[in-house]
């Protein structure tokens, strides 16, 4: 590819191709080189910027990666991973409100996107918006049935709403353990789920055991946000109580 590509300087997708590989070979500094290339061949090109904005966003670099997916949109107003993506970093930064317009736009420029209902649902769940919550993550999960994200974040809100009417344990658990399954026990917030809707089903030393199971997962994988969370829920489980989420709004938007 180096050789065809120095044959090509022209073609700014054959750069494109580099910049992939490089990535996907853990050389994030390299592939975006490439990329740069490719947009210093090609400025419209909307793909290399959002590339581009994914490795930045997964090196932590938030704003650079936010100034990266509004470069993309602006260049292709229909590109539905640029303004996911962007909802996804709006999270992060705390801007939540934003989040929540850019992953409607993604939906609305294609409305079965599993990542943007995915995103979504995690912005409406730091709103604080239940009733709504509710609803893209059913509808989320009909339209990809499939996606153990959203499997799995369906199941725990059924299994931790402090609302009554919008609880369901049997319904949680059949998702959990399904989300579990298609993961191999190796996906620490299926495993939180599944521990959630034990709980709620009557099941805490089983949820302890499980919940153990995807705190240590969490850790081992270097998220220590998920594995805190994790061990606040075990509190509740060993004293024999299923976990409830603080109060939400219920209304929607």
């Amino acid at each position: 590819m180096q050789t065809a590509a120095d044959l090509a300087p022209g073609n700014a997708r054959i750069r494109m191709a580099l910049g992939n590989a490089l990535g996907a070979a853990g050389r994030p500094e390299a592939a975006l080189k490439r990329y740069d290339e490719a947009l210093a061949l090609w400025p419209a090109y909307s793909e290399a910027q959002t590339n581009a904005g994914n490795l930045l966003f997964q090196s932590g670099h938030l704003q650079e990666a936010l100034s990266r997916y509004d470069r993309a949109i602006e260049a292709r107003a229909d590109n539905t991973e640029a303004h996911s993506n962007r909802g996804a970093v709006l999270i992060r930064l705390g801007r939540i409100d934003e989040a929540i317009a850019a992953l409607d736009e993604a939906l609305r420029i294609d409305p079965r996107h599993a990542g943007s209902f995915n995103n979504l649902a995690a912005a409406l769940g730091q709103a604080g918006d239940e009733g709504r919550l509710l609803k893209v993550l059913r509808e989320g999960h009909a339209k990809n049935p499939g996606h153990v994200g959203l499997m799995a974040r369906l199941a725990f809100l059924l299994a931790t709403s402090p609302v009554d009417r919008t609880r369901n344990g049997e319904e949680a658990r059949s998702l959990a353990e399904e989300a579990v399954r298609l993961t191999r026990r190796r996906d620490a917030a299926a495993l939180d789920a599944l521990a959630a809707a034990l709980a709620e089903t009557g099941a805490p030393a089983e949820a302890v055991r499980v919940a153990t199971e995807a705190r240590r997962l969490a850790e081992a994988g270097g998220n220590a946000g998920l594995a805190g969370e994790i061990e606040k829920r075990l509190g509740e489980y060993r004293s024999g109580r299923p976990y409830r989420e603080r109060p939400v709004r219920t209304e929607g938007r």
